[in-house]
C-alpha cells in the first residue's frame, strides 16, 4: 500500500517541481540551467557574480564556477567492486575476514520441511503484527 502511494506520489509530480528542488537543493548543472524558461535563483546569482568578481581579482581562481564547485566530481572516494566481489563478500568467501576460518569451524545443519515452515509461520506472524 505505501509504495502504491509514494508511486502515485511520483507520478503527479510535474517535472518543473524536480527542476526547482534540484537548484534549490544546488544540484542545478549547467545543462540545467541552460534549460528555457529557468531562471537563476538570486542567491545562485549572486554566487556567480562574486566568482567573476574574485577571478577578475586573482587570475589563478578558475574561470568558470562549474570548475570549482565539481572540482572533486571524477574523485574515486569508495573502491570499484566487480560482480565477482560481491558476491565473494557475500557468501564469505574473501579472506579479509577479522575471524580467519571461523566460517569454517561452524557446523552446517540441514533444514527439514518442517523446521521451514515453522520460520515462514513465525515471518508470517511477525509481520502480519508489524503491518500497519
Amino acid at each position: 500500500m505505501a509504495l502504491e502511494m509514494v508511486a502515485a506520489a511520483w507520478i503527479a509530480t510535474r517535472a518543473t517541481i524536480i527542476r526547482n528542488s534540484f537548484q534549490h537543493t544546488g544540484f542545478a548543472t549547467e545543462q540545467l540551467a541552460a534549460l528555457p524558461g529557468l531562471q537563476l535563483p538570486e542567491e545562485e546569482a549572486t554566487l556567480v557574480s562574486a566568482w567573476q568578481e574574485l577571478h577578475g581579482v586573482d587570475e589563478t581562481v578558475p574561470e568558470a564556477l562549474d570548475d570549482f564547485l565539481f572540482a572533486d566530481e571524477d574523485v574515486i572516494v569508495h573502491e570499484e567492486l566487480t560482480d565477482d566481489t560481491v558476491v565473494k563478500n557475500v557468501c564469505g568467501m574473501t579472506k579479509d575476514s577479522d575471524d580467519e576460518g571461523g566460517d569454517d569451524q561452524l557446523e552446517k545443519k540441514e533444514a527439514c520441511p518442517r523446521d521451514v515452515l515453522n520460520a515462514l509461520d513465525t515471518i508470517r506472524s511477525f509481520i502480519g503484527a508489524h503491518d500497519r
